[in-house]
C-alpha cells in the first residue's frame, strides 16, 4: 500500500496508475512528461518504506515505452516497456 502511495503521489493527481499484480505497476503519462516522471518515482524511494516490523529499502527499475500507433496492442507496448 505504501508503494503504491507513493508512486500515485510521485506521477500527480491526474495520473493514472495501476497495479498490474506482484510489484508491477503501470503509469499512464504524456511521453514529453516520461523522463521528470520517472525521476519523481525514484526520488519518492530515496528514503525507506517503514512498517510496524521493519524498515525496507526498495529498490525501482522503470521501463518506458511510448504508444507507436493508434490501436497498437497493450501486450507489445507491455513488453517493450519491460525490454527498455
Amino acid at each position: 500500500v505504501q508503494v503504491a502511495g507513493r508512486i500515485r503521489s510521485a506521477a500527480g493527481a491526474d495520473v493514472p496508475v495501476a497495479r498490474l499484480g506482484g510489484d508491477e505497476f503501470v503509469v499512464l503519462g504524456a511521453p514529453g512528461n516520461a523522463p521528470t516522471m520517472a525521476a519523481r518515482i525514484l526520488d519518492a524511494f530515496a528514503t525507506p518504506v517503514e512498517t510496524d516490523a521493519l524498515t525496507l529499502r526498495v529498490r525501482l527499475s522503470i521501463g518506458v515505452a511510448h504508444v507507436a500507433a493508434a490501436g497498437e496492442d497493450l501486450a507489445d507496448l507491455f513488453n517493450r516497456a519491460d525490454e527498455a
